[in-house]
């Protein structure tokens, strides 16, 4: 069987593609990889709260033991964000997860993580494919692997990042829903000991993740939505299987978009004392942000999508914040990694600290920046057709969409066709799955569902 990484690890369906045995291939060639660029080093092993995930974190510790490295494998699942800060801590060669992620409950998966407390590299990843069965698997015995608790370290990284103190101390009302993930209790633990009240929902563990894919978007989040109705709350957070992904609903049950949360984000950090440095989003986030930072004489960076994008600039410049759309989230201060429990409590404490409920504070950004809304269509068509698709698209660009002059074309990642009043439309094939995904953003509703209208038109051979 051909192993090959998606956008963030490998992932694949439970005793189909993701077997014990294919599992050694993947981890003998990242010891493979690390004894060239790390000999006698050691790797940081967590694992999340699917079927066996503890279990085929065991195996691939065995493996990594039998090539010579010092393994720390956690004795309990953990957040990947937690792997990462281990890995920049106590200066792993590197770290491992056995997580899918948002994935459905099917899948398992194994993400790598390196200096300095980051996702791999595209490099990184190649590399490894590459080696993937060039050297027989050599395992030794779980005797042979240190199998530690978690530290308390982290939370105290969350506590110098955050005001926790302010959120304590608000009086609020919050749910938290690690939709049966990693995350657990964490929220709560964090937030303890105050006049505000957390209330977690969907914290026991659960493989097939309540009937969800554990994913914090809208489509999954009625249960959380249905919690901040019934409990009054001002804000709901939701995390993703590994809690590296962040979900919200403002205080009327109704979710926040990631555009959105951003916003939030972005405005709340640049209003801090010697806030600074560039913001980076990723091609398929608000116009906003650039309009926020415009305003504050600092600089937007587009990215392609993924997380991986934005921790390169994070790691090789001077950034304040950057987010991309699927719920990712980092900050200058931290480690160069997504994390939704983190963004979730900054998100809390952005809220709290500017007096207003949700639905408030994001009027008041859209009118002091301007009103723009978006939304996305996904479509089933297979890289074969959507790639030259989309790059035609690019090639001979239509002069107007929707009555709207296009004035530029961005190819950072897919095509985007940017129009004369700031909206966009997006069109951008994902290269390992049958799916052409269509963004828009538009100053109204009607505009956006007419674009996205144009746009599938266009995927679709209605152009």
């Amino acid at each position: 069987m051909t192993i090959a990484f998606g956008t963030d690890g490998w992932r694949a369906v439970i005793a189909d593609g993701y077997t014990m045995s294919n599992l050694d291939r993947v981890t003998q060639a990242l010891a493979d990889h690390l004894r060239t660029t790390a000999p006698g080093g050691s790797v940081v092993v967590g694992y999340d709260r699917r079927f066996m995930s503890e279990r085929f974190a065991e195996r691939a510790s065995e493996v990594l033991a039998g090539n010579g490295f010092g393994v720390r494998l956690f004795n309990q699942s953990t957040p990947t964000p937690l792997v990462s800060f281990e890995v920049a801590r106590r200066h792993h060669a590197a770290g491992v997860v056995i997580t899918a992620s948002h994935n459905p409950a099917a899948y398992n998966g194994f993400k790598i993580k390196e200096q300095p407390g980051r996702s791999a590299t595209p490099e990184t990843v190649r590399t490894v494919e590459s080696l993937i069965d060039a050297q027989p698997v050599r395992r030794g015995a779980l005797a042979d692997v240190a199998i530690v608790a978690p530290p308390d370290d982290y939370d105290a990284e969350v506590a110098r990042l955050v005001d926790l103190d302010a959120i304590r101390d608000a009086g609020v009302t919050i749910v938290a829903d690690p939709i049966h993930g990693a995350a657990e209790r964490a929220v709560e633990r964090l937030l303890a000991g105050g006049r505000s009240r957390v209330v977690t929902i969907r914290a026991g563990r659960d493989p097939y993740f309540g009937g969800v894919n554990p994913e914090p978007i809208a489509s999954n989040l009625g249960a959380l939505s249905d919690a901040v109705y019934r409990e009054g709350a001002m804000l709901g957070i939701a995390t993703d299987g590994d809690a590296d992904r962040l979900g919200a609903v403002d205080e009327t049950g109704e979710f926040l978009s990631s555009q959105l949360t951003l916003a939030i984000l972005v405005l709340h950090a640049a209003e801090q004392p010697g806030a600074g440095g560039s913001i980076v989003k990723t091609v398929s986030q608000s116009r906003l942000i650039d309009r926020i930072a415009s305003e504050r004489g600092l600089e937007v960076v587009e990215t392609a999508i993924g997380f991986k994008y934005v921790a390169d600039e994070i790691v090789n410049g001077d950034v304040l914040i950057g987010g991309e759309e699927s719920g990712g989230f980092g900050i200058r201060t931290a480690i160069p990694e997504r994390d939704g429990v983190l963004s979730g409590l900054l998100l809390a404490e952005a809220i709290v600290k500017s007096g207003l409920s949700p639905t408030s504070l994001i009027a008041d950004i859209q009118k002091r920046y301007g009103p723009l809304v978006y939304d996305r269509r996904d479509l089933r068509i297979p890289p074969v057709a959507g790639l030259p698709l989309v790059r035609s698209i690019a090639r001979t660009p239509p002069d107007r969409i929707a009555g709207l002059r296009v004035v530029d074309v961005n190819s950072i990642d897919g095509t985007k066709l940017c129009l004369e009043d700031d909206s966009w439309l997006l069109l951008r094939q994902s290269g390992t799955e049958s799916m052409l995904r269509v963004y828009s953003e538009a100053t109204s509703e009607a505009l956006r569902d007419r674009l996205l209208d144009e746009g599938v038109a266009m995927a679709t051979g209605g152009r």
